[in-house]
């Protein structure tokens, strides 16, 4: 294969001064990331889980009072008293009172959980005068009162685990090990998470003579789906940690890049629970947790057909939000082929309207789709697809309710046949939401659940640093999933968190391009025709100057401006525009390099070429580098 090389001449500009490259999996130590909830992504085996969390607060201060010690704990805490596994002097030692006799020792604190979702309660733990504790659940009804027991001595071992509780312990070094508890929450949602001091296995009956103790540090609260051991750990203070998400293809497991999502609310209950009553069902039962859904877990249940003759088969909710006249929404649900192949979903609106798309669940195909409605199918693998419909809502007077509503069919464009009482397909995961599209899945309960938005952002030095206010070249490779519509999307903005100084790199109505504002007056807006496709990679050049802007899309033609002035700006968002998540991309962004001058326009097409990979090193010591082959 022949080689390309492209050099920069030596100076300001001998590559990318800022190469972020998200399909690496990890952010910039540069980028600050938020976003006020949990949120699902798909990870390198394909499966759906949650991002990366921690629901704890003041994770390493075992001091605070949010910590549960003391009187009937019969415990204290020694703060900073040894060196942590990270290398610094954060571990506390939780030591007996000096209460006298034997008992229970507990550090604990309360948690608010939700019903029916998994949690791995972590701790690192080093032994002190005892090598043995115990990871405790107090107060959640399923699997009941339980945990298990740790050996921190020698290579560390697991010992008694309860009944409905997985265990795992893992060596960090320095004599600490990592110990976790994963369990499912049951009905009470608040209970108790307790470390307790132990003799040996099975004996927490330990002397309360001020000196019986082990070390801690760096505890941790995640919710999960498949996994019993827990993720990377990441310290708190006083808010939650909610982390990035890399998401990855579920069927050929290729990194996707950073997800970036608008907020969004499932308004469906018991999304994952289609045998609750929740869900009235006509002609049909629902059998529960038939086989292993597309996270992992055998929690996919199973939609049959009865056998009354000539009647559709089916079920639905109303569900609990109302949305105003004239709203788009959009229905999802992963559906797997069974006996049957053939699946619908219905919208049915508030002035007795109803609309259907139909889904071959064999093929992969869709089937009619009724007008007025759009409908995608994606491949989930494991024969599972995710399908959708979106249309708007009703046109009475009155805000109109949603309907939810899925079938079992034989054919497409049919909804009344004749059953035989054993057939039907596989369900999981059903959400409504309000937009023309589906975002990443939204598991609900008893109640809806809102997933906020992503922001990710460099402020201060970590953007001035780099960052050329009079002139500079932006290159991103990104794909978003929203359809061709009049809304902005963005995938960087370099901006003062207002509309009125900025330059992005945006999709809008069916283009990808740039745009620069200053003083709230659009000096070039370039938007090259019939780029965008959704969900389609695509290669994107922005660079700015005054009098000299341009834009290319995969290579092609340049579009230029020759008039304008460039804004101040004082920091980089990533898929938004503003702090509150505006302008989200909707989409994955694979890579983002910057460049501190106005690229020729021949690089521009260069560099955004379908075939090459950008930059696949850089080597300024020779004033080059490697673009592509």
């Amino acid at each position: 294969m022949l080689r390309t090389r492209t050099r920069l001449r030596a100076g300001a500009a001998n590559g990318p001064l800022v190469n972020l490259n998200f399909l690496s999996g990890s952010l910039d130590s540069r980028i600050t990331f938020t976003r006020g909830s949990n949120a699902t992504l798909v990870d390198s085996t394909g499966r759906v889980t949650y991002a990366p969390a921690n629901l704890f607060t003041y994770s390493e201060d075992f001091t605070l009072g949010v910590w549960s010690k003391g009187g009937g704990y019969n415990s204290t805490i020694t703060a900073n008293s040894t060196t942590a596994p990270n290398g610094t002097l954060t571990a506390d030692t939780l030591v007996a009172d000096n209460s006298g006799g034997t008992g229970s020792v507990i550090l604990a604190r309360s948690v608010g959980v939700t019903t029916g979702t998994a949690y791995t309660f972590s701790f690192f733990a080093k032994a002190a005068t005892l090598s043995w504790i115990r990871l405790f659940a107090l107060g959640y009804t399923t699997p009941g009162n339980g945990g298990a027991y740790f050996n921190l001595s020698g290579s560390g071992s697991i010992g008694t685990v309860d009944s409905g509780y997985t265990a795992t312990i893992s060596a960090q070094g320095d004599g600490w090990y990592r110990c976790s508890l994963t369990f499912t929450a049951g009905t009470i949602v608040t209970g108790e998470l307790r470390v307790l001091l132990a003799n040996a296995n099975n004996d927490t009956a330990v002397a309360r003579n001020g000196t019986s103790s082990v070390f801690l540090w760096g505890a941790q609260l995640e919710q999960v789906t498949y996994q019993t051991t827990p993720s990377t750990y990441v310290a708190t203070t006083a808010s939650a940690y909610y982390g990035p998400r890399f998401d990855y293809d579920p069927v050929t497991l290729a990194p996707r890049g950073l997800l970036i999502e608008e907020q969004r609310t499932n308004s469906t209950l018991y999304s994952e629970q289609f045998d609750n009553a929740a869900w009235p069902k006509q002609n049909a039962t629902v059998t529960a947790n038939a086989t292993t859904a597309p996270d992992g877990t055998t929690t996919a249940d199973k939609l049959v057909e009865d056998a009354t003759a000539g009647v559709s088969h089916r079920m639905y909710q109303t569900t609990a939000s109302a949305f105003a006249n004239g709203t788009t929404v959009t229905n999802s649900v992963f559906l797997k082929a069974a006996e049957r192949t053939w699946a619908y979903i219905r919208l049915e609106l508030n002035d007795n309207t109803s609309l259907n798309a139909w889904f071959n669940l064999s093929t992969g195909a869709i089937g009619t789709v009724q007008s007025g409605l759009t409908a995608t199918i994606t491949p989930f693998g494991n024969g599972w697809y995710r399908c959708t419909v979106a249309g708007s809502v009703g046109t009475g007077a009155s805000p109109a309710k949603n309907y939810f509503l899925v079938g079992v069919t034989t054919a497409d464009n049919t909804t009344n046949y004749t059953g035989n009482g054993t057939s039907g397909v596989f369900l999981w995961g059903a959400q409504l939401e309000a937009g023309a599209f589906a975002t990443s899945y939204i598991p609900t309960v008893a109640s809806t659940v809102t997933r906020s938005a992503d922001v990710a952002t460099m402020t201060g030095t970590n953007f001035s640093s780099w960052y050329n206010q009079s002139a500079g070249t932006f290159i991103a490779e990104a794909s978003a999933f929203v359809p061709v519509a009049t809304t902005t999307n963005a995938v960087v903005s370099a901006n003062d968190n207002t509309g009125s100084n900025r330059n992005n790199v945006f999709v809008f109505n069916g283009q990808w391009g740039g745009v620069t504002t200053t003083g709230g007056v659009d000096q070039a807006n370039i938007l090259i025709g019939a780029s965008y496709t959704p969900t389609a990679v695509a290669k994107i050049a922005y660079a700015y100057q005054a009098n000299n802007f341009a834009a290319s899309v995969n290579g092609g033609t340049v579009g230029t401006d020759v008039s304008g002035t460039v804004p101040t700006v004082d920091r980089l968002f990533l898929g938004v525009t503003g702090s509150g998540g505006g302008a989200a991309l909707n989409g994955h962004i694979r890579q983002i390099a910057y460049f501190n001058s106005r690229l020729p326009n021949a690089q521009l097409q260069t560099l955004t070429a379908p075939t090459l990979a950008l930059p696949l090193s850089l080597d300024f010591t020779t004033a080059s580098y490697t673009v592509g082959y």
